[in-house]
């Protein structure tokens, strides 16, 4: 039986009720983020989560790349700069990170924590959806 369709005999209310219950709570939190104008800190947390070191293995990624001081790389939808700044140690100060993004919140937060950082190395590049 087709749940949602007329063959369903529960009532319209019921219908999905479980699944609202399970996401309203993170509904309200990621309302009440963005409300706050904490956008760019819960975007950061939806790219990274919860300890993604242990399933990301950041240093194996980075010495699997073979990456030299005085190389120029790119990181792709850079996000929060996850590896951007892992990528900018392994350049060193003589190479180059171009971390790329598509997302204003996430642009100008990596251009702070590059400055903060004084990883001059980075160069933070605005890519336009086309």
């Amino acid at each position: 039986m087709r749940h949602g369709t007329r063959l369903d005999p529960r009532p319209a209310r019921a219908r999905g009720a479980g699944a609202w219950r399970l996401l309203s709570p993170w509904a309200c939190l990621a309302l009440a983020l963005l409300g706050l104008g904490c956008g760019g800190a819960f975007k950061r947390f939806a790219y990274e989560g919860f300890d993604r070191d242990s399933w990301q293995h950041p240093e194996r990624v980075i010495e699997s790349l073979a990456i030299e001081p005085g190389m120029r790389v790119a990181d792709i939808g850079a996000g929060g700069g996850y590896f951007t700044f892992r990528l900018a140690d392994a350049v060193g100060p003589q190479g180059r990170v171009f971390a790329v993004d598509v997302d204003d919140d996430m642009i100008t937060y990596l251009r702070d924590e590059a400055m903060e950082r004084s990883a001059s190395q980075v160069e933070v590049v605005p890519e336009l959806a086309a």
